[in-house]
């Protein structure tokens, strides 16, 4: 019993999701390399992965907040309705308890390792995360809106990476944040996509009653948009390569061929881009393709 409760808070903390705070180890090796401070790597590790996991843990309240705000739609979705909080296995008071507990646990550890920085912007990615959530406002709701606020967490990643390694007032590029809000409105289209595709494989299943923002999309409005910030995305590229690291400009060919293979994954009929949390494991070619990816970015960048 006690084994079982504790899988269900587990599944509303959606651990399989935190990679996607990976952005914040980004924004540290950015400021690392910006400072011209490289040598900072080790000294600093500690710190790098405190944030990351910081983040992770505020990244979790959230997800417990979505779980809550959105009970009623998920009972209409054909998977997440067995979850546990409409399976009625997880009261609120004890969730809402453990979203508290885990938000000051989270700022307050910042505060005292980091000060100021860290600290605001894991409370600005809480705040992203009611705004998106929760009415009146409950972005997830608007046709558009949904991607672009969404994605606003991605800029907020790297500001967390970024001041964990410096206490001064001096912020990244205002394109390099960009950058990052345009890759995770191309991602979120792709899962947008993905999800709306499988929902119409479902004879008699209205996916508007799951999402409200589906009253107003198609699938080929979301792939528009899909490609769209994927060209912004681009662009960003190229403008933050000539005016910081030339070299970045070599990997574009590269990156350009893996945009076209991930809008082909988008468009496959049961695509994992639904599912985030079992990405890696479903499609371990293109996870390892993405590492690498990655990694020779990071090494152009730093070096």
């Amino acid at each position: 019993m006690i084994k079982d409760n504790f899988l269900n808070y587990i599944e509303i903390l959606r651990p399989g999701h935190w990679f996607k705070n990976l952005v914040v180890l980004f924004g540290a090796m950015a400021g690392i390399s910006f400072f011209g401070e490289r040598g900072l790597i080790l000294t600093q590790l500690g710190k790098i992965l405190l944030a990351f996991f910081l983040a992770c843990l505020v990244s979790s309240v959230n997800y417990a907040v979505n779980n809550i705000t959105d009970e009623k739609n998920d009972s209409y979705h054909p998977i997440k309705k067995s979850r546990a909080l409409q399976g009625k296995k997880i009261p609120h008071s004890s969730l809402l308890f453990l979203i508290c507990l885990l938000l000051l646990a989270a700022l307050s550890i910042a505060k005292f390792f980091y000060g100021n920085g860290v600290t605001i912007f894991l409370l600005s990615l809480f705040v992203a995360g009611l705004f998106y959530n929760v009415k009146p406002l409950r972005f997830k709701d608007l046709p558009f809106l949904d991607v672009i606020t969404e994605s606003v967490n991605n800029p907020i990643r790297i500001l967390i990476g970024w001041f964990s390694i410096s206490r001064s007032l001096i912020f990244p590029p205002v394109v390099f944040l960009l950058l990052f809000w345009a890759l995770g409105a191309m991602m979120m289209s792709a899962k947008r996509y993905a999800e709306l595709n499988f929902l119409y494989s479902y004879k008699g299943l209205a996916p508007s009653l799951y999402r409200n923002s589906y009253r107003f999309y198609s699938l080929k409005i979301i792939y528009l948009m899909f490609n769209f910030f994927s060209a912004i995305a681009l662009s960003l590229f190229i403008f933050l390569s000539l005016r910081y690291r030339v070299k970045l400009l070599f990997s574009v060919p590269l990156i350009l061929g893996y945009f076209f293979w991930l809008a082909k994954i988008t468009k496959e009929k049961n695509s994992s881009f639904r599912e985030p949390e079992n990405f890696v494991f479903k499609m371990p070619v293109f996870s390892l393709v993405t590492l690498g990816i990655v990694l020779i970015e990071l090494f152009l960048f730093m070096f």
